[in-house]
């Protein structure tokens, strides 16, 4: 058997895969104080259902939100920087760039390390990585004894030119450990050997900052695993495959969008098993929501994520992150948003979560504010007995009495109130969905939306009709995606190096040199995984732009055989294309260089083509389970609306809306407009008139 299980902010998804192929889903309530309590109360939870053992499970797959949290609520370790002598402030300078150049009070968000933990090693390195300086030994275990003062867990380490001269970094490292044994060292030659020396220390700051915590959650959960005698336990990356827990604890600022890329992944493989490849993912949990394309089955991978903006939407204004990861969108609207009077006196939902602890009001476990979960429960999409199957309750005069105080604050009736919260967050989430759709240069209305998440379902009929989406696809196991997608997720691992070269310059035993450089790279990582030779792929690409210009775009290589004529031919054409189709022209009477060298080395995806849920047997009738009041805004209010189970769901069957379908983890909402039936994989499709 197989297990995943996906950490978010509110609740604990997982997902077991039985060798009969066939998935049961479970959720818990997430322990934010230990997530790792969830994790183990779910899987011994879901483990004692099947009367199964640890031993007869061969491999788990996580995803966390923990690197994330740790960043935005900036719970990591205290965390020293030695940078360059003279550097010191790289991580206050930036880049020097305004991303908005008329705002006088201009927000940036606060570096993760205190400015008098940052220290100058004496050393030099030119750009084509040529010692000006040697590095000052002493003065290195100087800086050591003083951190050994100031309780310092982690250390992250980033000289000038680190990434094309590795060798003081390294002996920075082996005197800082001989120093200071026990702390966490983290080399930027290792986390990010890319050039642009601010993002490559942001980086690599995050990965040191968020370092000890990781290493302490995969230590602890493989510990109680072990005894549980279960398999191995593997990892999602931000860029969509798993890695080993030894990966997973050096590198963790690569685990920072875990949860959400393993939704992707799903997404991904509904697009494969449906042959509709133009999808828009919509995922939306207790804490956020996440957008992202995928254009003929595949999501965009980015070389470069932006974390904890100070303005919204803002690049420029986070923390920039040299990592592979899928592109998408997210915001703070979810189930635990809470909705309150903003500065202008006018309704305001989130970004603060009620999460899971205490919870929105209708989960009677302390919250008493009003939460997007409260309003849905007030207007009627969700009901207080069928919640998670019924196994946990929901008390609606307690969100009642939460979303009534917050009317009266306004000067609104209760259910103009409530219908408002809902539609602020629906309306968040499709401006979010079209800019980014916008970004991509697609239309959104053309897509497929594919809603998942615990709340996803409820939201996505609403998001797509304010976007214009006819089509909406609510999967089987929807409220446990991410965990789906991880049981479909390949190992993969992602390495960079950057060495700038001219493409005519570029020479077969220069090429040959690089890429053997980053296959022994991503060799550890892969063999730890437990992956053969024969059953790897090697993926190479290349950031790549004109000479002179700021920055790159990734195209992919040729593949290994292709002589080198033929290569640099290949490669040139591909960029040129790629450019003109990014920017509509083309650069004339200039070269092109490669920036930086990409490889991904990956195995097999899951085996998940005969995945499916166990279902209720029934005709379309039997799947009526009655009927309750719920409010829909084209029908002018509450309407009495029918309620369906989506496990007697039979495919052919249609239904007209309005109408509610619930599953055990989640509930689709459809309005008067649309008309859904299950296709064959048993996944509910509404079409929107």
């Amino acid at each position: 058997m197989k297990l995943a299980f996906d950490t978010g902010g509110t609740f604990t998804d997982l997902a077991l895969l039985d060798d009969a192929g066939v998935v049961h889903p479970h959720k818990v309530l997430s322990t934010p104080d230990d997530p790792s309590r969830a994790v183990l109360q779910g899987i011994d939870e879901l483990l004692a259902m099947r009367r199964g053992h640890g031993r007869d499970v061969a491999a788990i797959f996580g995803a966390t939100t923990i690197v994330t949290n740790a960043v935005l609520e900036r719970r990591g370790a205290e965390t020293a920087l030695i940078t360059t002598d003279g550097f010191q402030d790289i991580l206050r300078i930036r880049t020097e760039g305004r991303y908005d150049l008329y705002d006088l009070k201009l927000q940036f968000s606060e570096p993760l390390v205190s400015r008098t933990n940052c220290f100058g090693a004496v050393e030099r390195v030119t750009v084509d990585g040529d010692v000006l300086v040697s590095l000052d030994e002493a003065g290195v275990k100087a800086i050591a004894a003083e951190i050994k003062g100031r309780g310092i867990e982690s250390i992250a380490v980033c000289l000038l030119h680190g990434y094309r001269y590795t060798v003081h970094e390294e002996r920075v490292g082996a005197l800082l450990r001989d120093d200071l044994p026990g702390v966490s060292i983290s080399l930027s030659s290792s986390v990010c050997p890319e050039i642009r020396e601010y993002d490559r220390a942001s980086t690599t700051a995050v990965n040191a900052y968020t370092r000890p915590l990781m290493s302490g959650h995969v230590a602890q959960l493989e510990g109680e695993l072990a005894r549980r005698e279960t398999g191995q336990l593997l990892w999602m990356t931000s860029s969509g495959g798993v890695v080993p827990g030894i990966t997973a604890s050096a590198m963790p600022v690569r685990m920072i969008e875990s949860g959400p890329a393993a939704g992707v992944v799903a997404a991904g493989e509904y697009a494969r098993q449906s042959g509709n490849g133009d999808l828009m993912s919509f995922d939306m949990g207790g804490t956020t929501a996440k957008l992202c394309m995928l254009l003929a089955g595949q999501p965009r991978i980015a070389a470069e994520l932006e974390v904890a903006h100070a303005a919204k939407f803002r690049r420029g204004s986070g923390l920039p992150l040299k990592i592979q990861s899928v592109q998408m969108i997210e915001i703070g609207s979810g189930g635990g948003s809470i909705a309150h009077v903003g500065a202008l006196g006018l309704l305001a939902v989130g970004p603060r979560s009620a999460a899971a602890a205490p919870g929105p009001a209708c989960y009677g476990l302390g919250g008493t504010e009003p939460t997007v979960t409260d309003v849905d429960l007030v207007l009627g999409y969700l009901d207080q007995d069928s919640f998670l199957g019924g196994t946990f309750k929901l008390h609606p005069d307690a969100a009642q009495a939460a979303v009534d105080r917050l009317a009266a604050e306004l000067g609104l009736t209760p259910e103009r109130c409530a219908h408002g919260v809902h539609d602020l967050v629906n309306e968040a989430m499709a401006r979010a969905a079209a800019m980014h759709a916008m970004d991509g240069g697609v239309d959104p209305s053309r897509l497929t939306m594919i809603a998942f998440g615990g709340a996803g379902p409820v939201h996505a009929y609403g998001v797509a009709r304010k976007i214009g989406v006819k089509r909406v696809v609510l999967p089987l196991g929807a409220g446990v995606n991410s965990a789906l997608g991880l049981l479909a997720a390949p190992v993969a691992v992602d390495v960079a190096s950057s060495a700038p070269l001219a493409l005519n310059e570029l020479d077969g035993a220069t090429l040959d040199r690089i890429r053997a450089g980053l296959v022994a790279d991503a060799g550890p990582a892969v063999a730890a995984a437990g992956l053969s030779l024969e059953e790897i792929t090697h993926s190479f690409s290349a950031d790549m732009r004109h000479v002179g210009q700021g920055y790159e775009i990734n195209i992919k290589l040729p593949p290994d055989g292709t002589g080198i004529d033929a290569f640099k031919t290949a490669v040139r054409d591909a960029f040129r294309a790629t450019y003109l189709q990014l920017y509509g022209r083309q650069v004339e009477g200039t070269g092109i260089e490669v920036i930086t060298w990409r490889l991904r080395a990956s195995g097999p995806n899951g085996a998940v083509g005969s995945i499916r849920t166990e279902r209720r047997g029934g005709s379309g009738g039997e799947a009526l389970r009655g009927h309750r009041p719920v409010y829909f805004e084209e029908a002018g209010g509450y309407v009495s609306t029918p309620v369906y189970d989506h496990y007697s769901l039979q495919p052919g069957v249609e239904i007209a809306g309005p109408a509610i379908v619930e599953q055990k983890e989640s509930t689709a909402v459809m309005g008067p407009s649309g008309r859904a039936t299950l296709d064959a994989g048993h996944n509910l499709v509404i079409t929107l008139g």
